[in-house]
């Protein structure tokens, strides 16, 4: 099947769906009301979300409720859109849902290692549980962090765990997460590898992207605020980066001048942080991943990349969001720096 064809259907679908995403006006009109209600009440009436909060009342709906509606609302987009995909690419877009899954088995793990109640916890489950890869029934059924890494046995998470002590997930969480996260990207990767050509390089490449961001964001802030040795630092990176191969990254970390290197690696992607305001730095790393899925999107019109970038900007919109929230209860005067999206 030529790539017309194929993601004509598609391509049409996403065109209906981009028009649902908010506008920069919109984005105005949010930023000029003044509490949480108005926010919420415009959002329930005048946005693609009203579907999904007809059914909750804004003045009794909890914070972390609304957030979830809006996380939700990302994984109903691509279950939508997986019916307009044929096989490998199909296989590719549920490997997204492995996003929140991760997200998902986070929760888990800090609750039983905090001795905490898990009853409540699937009311805050993101995931899809259509195709979710492992059982949360089962994860949820023990008590202990030794017998929650046993469910993972023979399932694509196993490796996340392969080295890791249950002493180990006491004392260092995001050695765990660190390694979720390294899972999915693996997976993404991996089913990419069926994408026809020009997919497959636009995904790839994309990921690497990624990743490469990941790692110096990661890199940046251990060396600044965490008292962290190098080669804990190294180990917690994650693999497969677009220009940050391990030799690079390694010459980085056990640099002296380690900072002034990321920096320079930043500005080569057009990020220019000043290390002595580094508020910003996640919305800038932000910015620039939806700059790219968007000049790939026009670059290459019959490919993957219109699917890829409208399911970043869809959780962008929702980052943006939870933030305008955050900034109106705090009463954060320069907000629209915050945002991703709405700040552009």
């Amino acid at each position: 099947m030529g790539s017309a064809a194929k993601f004509s259907a598609l391509n049409t679908k996403l065109q209906a769906m981009d028009a649902k995403l908010l506008s920069q006006n919109e984005y105005d009109i949010l930023l000029g009301l003044g509490t949480e209600r108005e926010i919420g009440n415009y959002i329930k009436h005048n946005t693609r979300y009203a579907r999904v909060l007809s059914e909750y009342s804004i003045e009794r709906i909890m914070r972390w409720e609304f957030e979830l509606v809006l996380k939700r609302e990302l994984i109903n987009d691509i279950e939508k859109l997986i019916s307009y995909l044929d096989t490998p690419y199909r296989k590719f877009a549920e490997a997204m849902f492995l996003r929140a899954e991760v997200e998902d088995i986070k929760l888990i793990l800090r609750a039983v290692s905090r001795k905490e109640d898990l009853h409540e916890l699937p009311q805050h489950f993101e995931h899809s549980r259509k195709y979710e890869t492992v059982s949360f029934d089962r994860l949820l059924s023990n008590n202990t962090l030794f017998d929650v890494v046993e469910e993972f046995r023979g399932t694509i998470f196993e490796d996340a765990f392969r080295s890791i002590t249950e002493d180990d997930l006491k004392l260092r969480e995001f050695h765990a997460e660190m390694n979720l996260d390294a899972v999915y990207f693996r997976e993404l990767r991996k089913r990419a590898e069926k994408l026809s050509g020009e997919d497959r390089e636009i995904v790839e490449y994309l990921i690497g992207l990624n990743i490469d961001l990941i790692n110096i964001q990661w890199i940046y802030r251990a060396k600044r605020y965490y008292n962290l040795m190098d080669e804990e630092i190294f180990n917690y990176t994650l693999l497969g980066g677009e220009k940050l191969n391990l030799k690079k990254m390694k010459n980085i970390i056990y640099s002296e001048n380690c900072i002034e290197l990321i920096i320079e690696m930043l500005e080569s992607y057009g990020i220019k942080l000043d290390p002595d305001d580094d508020k910003y730095l996640q919305v800038m790393i932000n910015r620039h991943l939806a700059r790219m899925m968007t000049k790939m999107d026009k670059s290459n019109p019959m490919t993957i990349a219109k699917f890829v970038r409208y399911i970043h900007d869809s959780e962008f919109e929702a980052l943006d969001i939870t933030t305008i929230l955050e900034g109106v209860r705090y009463k954060n005067r320069e907000i629209r720096k915050l945002l991703v999206k709405g700040g552009e």
